[in-house]
């Protein structure tokens, strides 16, 4: 609030909300503990992938994070088994537009698909009024639907040059952007007050409408070529898709400025 008061916040804040694990050994005082499975680059043997579960013991923090002062504007703490879209990730939102009281909002808000939950998406719109911008998960209906409506949507594209190497061996390459926008799709029927459920199944159901936009290519796209289309949820305009690519893409900067910054607090010694 002190911070708000004297204009160190803009006054239209497009903030970031993420949560990251805190590790610890199972002797610290008040840490929880989750058995989880390991990432497949970790469990790989002999070219085969097997299950590997190991048990981590810490807590878990809650941030939403404004890039531009690169301050956090609340934050949360709870033991390492908690979800992600636990109560946590409302009372941080709420904490922050409390935070900031008159002298700041809270516009958009940019998550990952770890707080992919209709109640806290519906909630942001209808009584935060706060636009999202969070990525499709591939298995759900509207990221299909999404991708299968990209032919005659809105599309944008733009080029930026850039320079590779130094000296006698520099050289120019041009990145490619390729993004279209989708308005109104009814296929997120979790999307709602009363998130996913049997009522989904009555016939007088209507799903709420979300608005998408689809990144047909990218740097990104370019170097993994394998990787999935990367499909943004949003409940804002994608009139100009390019300003939701942009409102997402700035997500790295919570994990490169504050989180990364924790892991070095958190286990000093460390290698990097």
């Amino acid at each position: 609030t002190i911070l708000a008061a004297h204009s160190f916040f803009p006054k239209k804040i497009h903030a970031l909300m993420d949560s990251s694990e805190i590790q610890s050994t199972e002797l610290c005082e008040g840490c929880g503990k989750v058995t989880k499975e390991k990432a497949p680059e970790l469990r790989r043997r002999k070219r085969r992938i097997r299950k590997v579960f190991e048990t981590v013991f810490g807590f878990k923090i809650w941030v939403v994070w404004d890039p531009v002062s690169r301050l956090p504007l609340a934050l949360r703490f709870a033991t390492i088994e908690v979800s992600d879209v636990d109560h946590f990730a409302r009372e941080v939102v709420q904490q922050a537009v409390t935070n900031l009281v008159d002298h700041a909002t809270i516009v958009s808000l940019t998550m990952d698909r770890g707080f992919t939950d209709g109640k806290l998406q519906w909630w942001l719109h209808d009584a935060m009024h706060i636009t999202f911008f969070i990525p499709a998960k591939t298995n759900m209906d509207v990221y299909a639907d999404a991708i299968s409506l990209t032919d005659g949507a809105i599309r944008e594209t733009r080029d930026k040059t850039r320079s590779v190497g130094r000296g006698s061996n520099k050289t120019t390459v041009v990145d490619h952007w390729d993004v279209v926008g989708i308005e109104s799709l009814t296929s997120a029927g979790y999307y709602g007050e009363l998130g996913s459920g049997s009522h989904q199944n009555r016939k007088d159901f209507t799903a709420n409408p979300l608005n998408a936009v689809v990144v047909l290519d990218d740097p990104y796209k370019r170097n993994n070529p394998n990787s999935d289309t990367l499909v943004i949820l949003t409940n804002g305009p994608v009139q100009k898709p390019f300003k939701v690519y942009d409102g997402y893409d700035s997500r790295s900067e919570i994990e490169n400025g504050l989180f990364l910054s924790l892991i070095h607090i958190s286990e000093p010694t460390r290698p990097y």
